[in-house]
């Protein structure tokens, strides 16, 4: 890894961590492109920081806002009661780092660190670290494959924590 100075669009500085949302009882949709994956509230709405916007417009990425399922219908849940969303795993560098890798900054944190990370992606946590930039990130904070979790179905998530 290398120190990248150069800018492209804007920076902003701030002097605290960004906000989280806690949610309860939230269903979790596994990634199928151009469907409806995210994660839902009981209502039925898509939590808006499991969205993956792109650029100022907020253009959407292979996602859809419309739920194709009734919340009122699932009752399985995911084991555990508290993960914390990574979002969508983008294995692209340049995604990665702007989508994927702020959303991990609670991981140095105490309050959250030691959270499961829950995720989107169409393939399986091992197979991330095969890309040698991930495998180097994950390692300097301490993130193992094992630490990440994806479902390959709707599922409850008692508690979830998504960072801002």
């Amino acid at each position: 890894l290398v120190p990248c100075n150069d800018l492209w669009g804007e920076c902003t500085i701030y002097d605290h961590d960004p906000s989280v949302g806690e949610y309860t009882d939230v269903v979790y949709t596994p990634m199928t492109p151009h469907q409806s994956w995210g994660v839902w509230d009981n209502s039925g709405e898509i939590l808006e920081g499991s969205v993956d916007f792109r650029g100022r417009d907020r253009t959407l990425s292979a996602q859809t806002l419309n739920a194709d399922f009734n919340p009122d219908h699932l009752g399985e849940y995911a084991p555990g009661s508290t993960y914390l969303y990574g979002g969508r795993m983008n294995a692209h560098y340049g995604h990665f780092i702007v989508n994927t890798l702020p959303r991990l900054w609670p991981v140095l944190s105490g309050a959250y660190g030691h959270l499961p990370i829950l995720c989107h992606d169409t393939s399986v946590p091992a197979l991330w670290f095969r890309h040698p930039f991930l495998a180097e990130i994950f390692g300097r904070l301490n993130i193992s494959p094992e630490r990440f979790v994806t479902f390959d179905r709707r599922i409850r998530i008692r508690r979830l924590v998504v960072p801002r």
